[in-house]
């Protein structure tokens, strides 16, 4: 199994800079039984950076049971939500 990414390298990825502003909408990705939160974290994060044009940040990083995302501008929500 990969390791999760370190926090050294989650700050050098897109979206992960200037996390300073306030959501207005979060989208959060239940997971199966079994599923390792911090992996698929790691998985759905360059998605946000292709789909998103604003700011954006990952939430409740290894909360059990599921993966939370909270994104400056609704639209770019809405475009994650179609694409996962």
């Amino acid at each position: 199994m990969t390791p999760p990414i370190s926090r050294d390298t989650l700050r050098k990825l897109p979206g992960t800079r200037n996390n300073d502003f306030v959501a207005s909408r979060s989208i959060e990705i239940m997971l199966k039984d079994g599923d390792c939160p911090e992996r698929i974290g790691d998985i759905l994060r360059p998605i946000c950076g292709q789909t998103c044009t604003g700011r954006w940040r990952q939430v409740d990083r290894g909360k059990p049971g599921s993966v939370k995302f909270e994104f400056e501008d609704p639209a770019d929500a809405t475009m994650f939500r179609l694409t996962v």
